[in-house]
């Protein structure tokens, strides 16, 4: 009797081990992946998560099923996203039994400093974008940001027309409402951006590290950093991350590089303002950087050129930082091909922030859905291929953009010539077919145009078709801003 008693208590002791440790083997996602979250069709899935032993299981999506064993705690399975499917979908686990309903469409990526980060819920017209939201399936996910507040949306995805809305990116709301008008497919928006940051802060170490000697001077980032130290007693400055360069990329772009994404919206210059010379540069390697980052050589880019700003100027005087910036990130795009620039050149006002932000995504949405989906990008950002001098008449010739071009209420006072010695005057011109043709009885040798060169400048040409600006650009080369980068 003893003998069978102390069996019996080893068997449900046994049996008792047994089931705690079938109770502890857990299989863990990667957080990131969430119901409602949208995969990017006709990509690779690389499903990751972590197992508390080595005990079998497997994973499937989309008619395929991966088994898996884990080596370590650390695992991983990988699916083809159909390339022609869109719409719902699960992943499915067999151990224990549950299933992720996700959306197979289009993932973007927005990132910027505070246009792009600029709230729905602070915008005038919150209740036209909320309308062009509703019923149509569009996912957002919030990343991290890198203040000390309290973020109860942040690393979740969620509907976009859900409550939490309120507090994402304006324009990257807009922009997917109307990215879906045209796709009719299945959008993710994750917004990654962040008020008042500087480049700098958004790109690699191992990128950043590229950038000649000479031109780097740690001044402003050191300004930066005193500056908070002397707010701190008195109102705390409550974002970090900007103080030097890469901090942005490692905290927020870094931890997404291993998802699939279809495209990136960009809108960040503002910061920047005073280094017109050197953020062309800056965007290009940003470019660069971003699709080795993400293994995706070919990475669209759509890129936000800045609105107006200020009191109108009728009269450019050819020292406009905001018209600087506005020409680098035209040349940053011509030189990263594939990339799209935004032209809102008549979409600012008098304030930094614009409380307007949906013509600002509809219209980066016309610019995506050109350059990714039809592979016909039709805008408003021709490029100058020629200038030719005669008789005094500088003649402008563009390629790549609007078939034709007219002319605006601002155009007699919207150009700017100059002979070699630098000195600008205000020009006359006119269209002729697709060229341009400037010239002033003040310069008898001309060599440099510059157009709308102003922070708030008169618009001066349009494109025929769609009535939308021309962007600024310059045929010179000279520098805007001299010497060193002052950081």
């Amino acid at each position: 009797m003893v003998v069978w008693f102390k069996l019996t208590i080893q068997i449900i002791v046994l049996i008792a081990v047994l089931s705690t440790n079938h109770a502890q083997a857990e299989i863990v996602l990667d957080p990131f992946i969430q119901n409602g979250m949208v995969v990017q069709r006709g990509t690779d899935w690389l499903v990751t998560g972590t197992a508390t032993n080595n005990e079998s299981f497997s994973l499937s999506f989309a008619d395929q099923t991966v088994n898996v064993k884990p080596a370590s705690t650390v695992w991983s399975a990988k699916f083809n996203v159909p390339k022609v499917f869109s719409g719902p979908s699960e992943l499915v686990i067999d151990k224990p039994h549950r299933s992720i309903k996700v959306n197979v469409g289009e993932l973007w990526v927005c990132s910027g400093q505070s246009n792009m980060a600029f709230p729905l819920k602070l915008t005038q017209d919150s209740n036209r974008i909320v309308e062009q939201l509703k019923g149509k399936p569009i996912s957002i996910y919030q990343a991290t940001k890198t203040i000390e507040k309290t973020q109860p949306d942040a690393n979740r995805w969620m509907p976009a027309d859900a409550n939490g809305n309120r507090d994402f990116s304006a324009v990257c709301l807009s922009f997917g409402a109307k990215l879906f008008e045209k796709l009719k497919a299945p959008i993710g928006l994750i917004d990654a951006s962040l008020g008042g940051t500087w480049i700098e802060s958004w790109i690699s170490s191992t990128s950043f590290s590229q950038v000649p000697k000479n031109l780097i001077s740690e001044n402003r980032f050191k300004q930066r950093q005193t500056h908070k130290a002397k707010k701190i007693n008195k109102k705390p400055d409550r974002r970090f991350g900007t103080d030097t360069p890469s901090e942005l990329f490692d905290f927020m772009i870094k931890p997404l590089v291993s998802k699939p994404i279809k495209g990136v919206l960009w809108y960040q210059g503002e910061g920047n303002r005073s280094d017109a010379d050197h953020y062309g540069r800056y965007l290009t390697l940003l470019m660069k950087d971003w699709r080795k980052s993400w293994g995706q050589p070919a990475l669209p880019f759509v890129i936000v050129q800045l609105p107006k700003f200020g009191q109108p100027n009728a009269r450019p005087n050819g020292n406009s930082q905001w018209a600087g910036i506005r020409d680098s990130q035209r040349l940053a795009v011509i030189d990263s091909q594939p990339a799209g620039l935004v032209v809102t050149l008549d979409l600012g006002d008098t304030d930094i922030h614009p409380k307007i932000k949906l013509p600002f995504g509809e219209r980066a949405a016309e610019v995506a859905n050109q350059l990714v989906y039809e592979n016909k990008l039709l805008g408003t950002a021709p490029t100058v291929s020629n200038v030719a001098e005669d008789n005094g008449i500088l003649r402008i010739d563009f390629k790549n953009g609007p078939q034709c071009i007219e002319q605006s209420t601002g155009f007699a006072e919207s150009f700017l010539i100059a002979a070699t010695d630098r000195k600008w005057q205000r020009a006359q011109a006119k269209i002729v077919g697709s060229s341009v043709q400037v010239f002033s009885e003040k310069v008898k040798k001309p060599y440099a145009v510059r157009y709308a060169w102003s922070d708030n400048p008169p618009i001066g040409m349009i494109s025929c078709a769609d009535k939308l600006p021309i962007t600024p650009f310059r045929t010179d080369s000279w520098p805007l801003n001299p010497g060193p980068l002052h950081r």
